[in-house]
């Protein structure tokens, strides 16, 4: 092939040793990165995406992916539709009902508390219950008459206080001594979501930070939108990365 290049993985790229300058394959002196990283040209070897085991030199264009499970997209390695990505390998989830939560096993059980409508995957935590329960603590208690102000997701409230901790605050500051801060125990913090193979951690980690923070301070819960940073917000990069601190 003209310029040195090889068919690899159906993709023309530089044969082992070599590097691509741009327009050609020459001999990459010196250069020897490990598996799973690639040279960028200025001497340093940096990691290939995740996901990924063998990517080309220079670009950094994904070639092979670490698990047969993953498909290559614009040379990034990616879950096919419908399936869930554990860093290492995608699968198939399964089906569960209504009242039901899908297990790290991949199978399902039925929400532990009997008052819960649904629970959450993976840790069962129940997040809506039947009427007349609200959802606290991931148990379903059932409500009185004293639930001046809700809090938790906008759905399936987790809790009610009678008046606020603060004239701008909802939810009371954690006692100055206290060895653990879990705002999951007052069912504030919406469960992780993937980013899939975007670059745009600095969306998900500001997105989650934010609607925490609004119902630490409102009270409702509710699920904003990452997207919506990473098509609309012009000081970062889209899925090419960004600053947590210029989105918000």
């Amino acid at each position: 092939m003209e310029g040195g290049f090889e068919l690899v993985n159906g993709l023309c790229g530089c044969p082992s040793g070599h590097i691509h300058n741009g327009n050609s394959c020459e001999l990459g002196e010196g250069v020897g990165c490990p598996e799973g990283t690639y040279f960028s040209g200025d001497t340093w070897c940096y990691y290939c995406e995740d996901s990924c085991s063998f990517c080309a030199d220079i670009t950094g264009e994904c070639l092979y992916c670490g698990h047969q499970s993953y498909v290559i997209s614009d040379y990034v390695c990616e879950c096919p539709a419908g399936s869930l990505d554990t860093g290492s390998y995608c699968f198939e989830p399964v089906e569960c009902t209504e009242s039901e939560f899908r297990t790290k096993g991949n199978t399902c059980e039925s929400c532990a508390d009997e008052n819960c409508e649904q629970c959450a995957d993976e840790t069962g935590e129940c997040w809506a219950c039947k009427a007349g329960f609200i959802a606290m603590n991931g148990e379903c208690t059932e409500m009185d008459g004293d639930c001046a102000y809700p809090y938790g997701p906008s759905n399936s409230f987790a809790g009610c206080l009678p008046s606020k901790a603060e004239k701008n605050r909802l939810l009371p500051k954690y006692d100055d001594n206290a060895v653990n801060v879990d705002w999951r125990e007052w069912g504030v913090v919406n469960p992780a979501r993937a980013q899939g193979g975007c670059g745009s951690c600095w969306s998900f980690g500001v997105i989650a930070t934010v609607e925490t923070w609004h119902a630490i301070t409102f009270g409702p819960l509710f699920e904003l939108s990452e997207q919506h940073l990473v098509d609309c917000d012009s000081s970062n990069n889209g899925c090419s990365g960004g600053w947590p601190t210029d989105a918000f």
